[in-house]
């Protein structure tokens, strides 16, 4: 008997895909690859947050981004963490093993990409060199 209800694999495994369903983590919409980086008030300061226009906060970078977003998140990995990496706003290798590293360290899951899971656990700049914050988003724990 044929069971109707049910996708064959490979296909649902397309759909899924085309949906923008990362089945890595969960079955929840993959957010969109941030483009910019925002300040965003946290208690009595300014944290530069990786950002996306519509999205906000809710964003992920990862291997070979290139754009302000990955400038923020290298300057949070040097100022919070002296990861001592390029701030060249180029999501390549050394950016990901700094990453990877942090994750590690913050008890986040280490597989090299920034999403809201990662943004909730680390530290993030501030404004003046001597300033981290953590930031509790949308979408993160």
């Amino acid at each position: 008997m044929k069971n109707e209800g049910s996708l064959p694999s490979a296909f649902g495994a397309q759909l899924g895909r085309s949906v923008g369903i990362n089945n890595a983590q969960s079955d929840t919409p993959t957010p969109p690859t941030c483009e910019g980086y925002a300040g965003v008030q946290v208690g009595v300061g300014t944290a530069w947050i990786p950002n996306h226009s519509v999205a906000g906060t809710s964003c992920r970078l990862d291997k070979e981004d290139r754009n302000p977003g990955v400038w923020a998140l290298q300057h949070s990995l040097n100022q919070c963490y002296n990861s001592n990496i390029p701030e060249d706003g180029y999501f390549g290798s050394v950016t990901m093993s700094a990453l990877m590293e942090v994750q590690t360290k913050i008890g986040a899951r280490r597989d090299g990409e920034y999403g809201p899971l990662t943004r909730d656990r680390m530290l993030h700049a501030g404004t003046w060199a001597d300033e981290r914050f953590r930031y509790d988003g949308p979408g993160g724990y």
